[in-house]
Order: C-alpha cells, then sequence, then structure tokens
C-alpha cells in the first residue's frame, strides 16, 4: 500500500476496501493491537427524500457535489427508481456497511 491522500476522487487515495487493506493502513501507520471488523446495520428510509437528504449527510455528498445540475437530476431519479425495488410496508430498507478498526499508537 503506497502512501496517499484518502478521499473519493482523488486518483492517489489511499482505499480502505477490505479488511486487509484497513488492518495494514493502521499497521503501517504505527498503530499495535490493530483490530478491523465489518459492521452491518439495516436503516428504514420513509421516503425517498429521506435516502436522498442522508445521501449528502455522507462521503458520497462529494461525488455528487461535482456533478452539474442535469446529471445530478438523472442521478437523482435513477436512484429513486432502484430504490422503489426495496419498498416494504414500513419504508425502504437499505443495509449499510462499515469497516472499523483501531489499534494503540505510543506517545
Amino acid at each position: 500500500m503506497t502512501a496517499g491522500r484518502v478521499g473519493a476522487g482523488n486518483p492517489d487515495a489511499v482505499q480502505y476496501n477490505t479488511l486487509d487493506q484497513l488492518r495494514g493502513g493502521l499497521e503501517q501507520a504505527g498503530f499495535t493491537g490493530v483490530q478491523a471488523a465489518v459492521e452491518e446495520r439495516e436503516f428504514v428510509y420513509g421516503s425517498g427524500e429521506d435516502w436522498w437528504a442522508t445521501l449528502w449527510s455522507l462521503g458520497v455528498r462529494r461525488n455528487l457535489e461535482t456533478l452539474d445540475a442535469p446529471t445530478l437530476e438523472k442521478v437523482k431519479a435513477d436512484g429513486f427508481k432502484q430504490l422503489e425495488k426495496l419498498r416494504q410496508p414500513d419504508g425502504f430498507h437499505l443495509t449499510h456497511r462499515a469497516l472499523v478498526g483501531f489499534g494503540t499508537k505510543g506517545k
């Protein structure tokens, strides 16, 4: 793994898409006793607009902000179309996955 800036859209960004990558990155940064796990949680959105609003509070916002207005509207419409496939009586159920890692770093 090479050092680089973390961030969407950055071609030099370090990616942490697997537990091994996350562990390696933490160890490379000098952490010891590194542990990493996958956490998954189901979220229920009452409406498509609720889901869309949530996207603007996550890291994906950075990518959305780079789109011109017509493209952003198309992405939103396509997202709503896909979301409809997940409709249940109480809303839209989506499972979100996160890699979580921690360790100890000396002073």
